[in-house]
């Protein structure tokens, strides 16, 4: 792993489905494909990540919580474990973003 990498900080977006979490990260960098983003809750089913070069910054987009299309139980707990371990455990890790809908 380079210094390069340890050196970058990560930021994560949290929130229900379809709160707007890959909408906010395509907004930021200016670029409304660099997120998959759907009007479909549960479009991101995996950590995303997008690293920002310029900046020594990725921001990471993660599943939502609470309804999910064609997502089970067993699946939605899968996604929280993932995202548990990786603030838990990931060094770079940085902040935290919880979107809330108003």
């Amino acid at each position: 792993m380079s210094s390069e990498y340890s050196e970058k900080r990560e930021f994560i977006f949290l929130g229900k489905s379809n709160v707007g979490k890959s909408s906010l990260i395509n907004a930021l960098v200016r670029d409304e494909k660099a997120m998959a983003s759907s009007k479909s809750p549960g479009k991101t089913r995996e950590l995303s990540v997008l690293d920002c070069v310029d900046y020594k910054i990725k921001f990471i987009d993660s599943p939502g919580y609470g309804y999910a299309e064609n997502a089970n139980e067993k699946e939605r707990n899968k996604w929280r474990r993932m995202m548990e371990i990786y603030m838990k455990k990931h060094k770079q890790f940085h902040r935290a973003m919880l979107l809330v809908d108003a």
